[in-house]
């Protein structure tokens, strides 16, 4: 049972709501309410039309103390904004968190939808002494992961109050240390930042549209400290913000906004030195989905950029190995093995894909097969590469 703060406790009147509400979903209530019911997210119980206080929660997890709500049109408008940032208020108080996603997004999206809502319940879940998965760390090991949480400036728009990736919009003037980039992030922040700050990050599976990342495909950008910031970190720290207002001032605009959104003082943001400092990342060579549903893709990332949490990876591999792997990860048989290996069976036909998986998974190795071998594959996987892969559906 949720044991509530006196001032939350339900009334019976908006208790008998909920359960009015439960029978009149939207198909985006429905389409969710499939995945998430009977434990089938990382194990991870949840409610649906859950009344707390005077409001009722679209869906509720308790182990996480987290709400999500899926937006009709109603909530673009600035009076309602207004009235749903006035109720996370009082929610947050109580120590509760609230993610927000918009009906046309978790139709068109679910499997990123799906992979922020995890990740935002494990950590959740974790910190509070749950039974949930401990977010694990970007790793050096053969299976590595993207970043887990919602961290500052990544990928993750929603869950933690963390700022989102920088979204390119154009490009701006020429500042005194290059091209900067003109930017927006979904917590409403826009403005310019210099281009030596910026890398493309792989967020969503939608982005990915060939056996082979394409930076042309890729919309969001992280915010990486280049090679002469970090070098002050390492060696002057106490000059840093000197640093970054004579050589850098719209990277450090963004930072100082985040820290006036509170950010720093997150769990995850805190860890670091500095809180935005996510130089350290490790290289993401070949992705693995969290979630496989009508592709059973595993795209090969060339340019080693760094990838959101709705992937896992490998990495540490020298480049001619990362190739072999994705050209037999690419196989037909490979997609039969990750429904084998595959945890959970959700509805709808998406099947969860986590690390533990990727780490047992047969994978054939490069040492096995002769130099002429390797050679025949590698055309085979050029050739793959230069189309864009479809559903199963339309594949077959």
């Amino acid at each position: 049972p949720v044991a509530f703060h006196p001032d939350l406790r339900p009334s019976k009147e908006l208790i008998q709501l909920a359960r009015e509400l439960r029978k009149r979903q939207t198909p985006a209530e429905q389409m969710l309410w499939q995945l998430l019911r009977n434990r089938q997210l990382g194990g991870f119980k949840f409610r649906r039309q859950h009344p707390i206080g005077t409001f009722i929660a679209d869906f509720f997890c308790d182990d996480a103390r987290l709400l999500i709500e899926v937006d009709g049109a109603v909530h673009s408008e600035p009076t309602q904004q207004e009235r749903d940032r006035a109720r996370e208020e009082i929610l947050r108080q109580h120590g509760f968190a609230c993610m927000r996603f918009a009906n046309e997004r978790i139709v068109s999206d679910t499997e990123l939808v799906l992979g922020q809502i995890l990740a935002a319940v494990a950590k959740r879940s974790y910190e509070r002494g749950g039974v949930g998965p401990r977010p694990p760390a970007p790793s050096p090991s053969a299976v590595g992961e993207g970043e887990w949480t919602p961290s500052s400036f990544n990928a993750v728009g929603e869950g933690e109050q963390t700022p989102p990736s920088p979204e390119a919009t154009g490009e701006g003037g020429r500042g005194d240390e290059g091209t900067t980039v003109r930017v927006r992030n979904r917590a409403g922040w826009q403005g310019e930042i210099e281009r030596a700050w910026l890398k493309p990050v792989v967020k969503s599976p939608r982005e990915i549209r060939t056996l082979r990342v394409r930076l042309e495909d890729l919309r969001y950008l992280v915010l990486l400290p280049p090679d002469d910031v970090r070098q002050v970190i390492e060696q002057n720290p106490s000059q840093v913000d000197t640093y970054l207002q004579q050589h850098y001032p719209k990277a450090y605009e963004y930072i100082k906004w985040g820290e006036g959104q509170g950010y720093h003082n997150g769990s995850t943001c805190k860890s670091r030195n500095p809180w935005w400092n996510m130089s350290n990342l490790a290289s993401a060579q070949v992705l693995l989905r969290q979630f496989y549903d009508q592709k059973l893709d595993f795209p090969v990332n060339p340019e080693d950029l760094p990838s959101d949490h709705t992937y896992y990876f490998l990495t540490g591999l020298i480049p001619a190995y990362r190739d072999v792997l994705a050209t037999t990860l690419n196989c037909t048989v490979q997609g039969l093995i990750v429904n084998i290996y595959g945890r959970t069976n959700q509805a709808e036909g998406v099947l969860t894909f986590y690390g533990p998986e990727g780490r047992q998974i047969p994978i054939l190795s490069p040492d096995s097969l002769s130099h002429s071998q390797r050679a025949r594959l590698l055309e085979a996987f050029e050739q793959m590469a230069q189309r864009e892969v479809k559903s199963i559906f339309e594949e077959l």
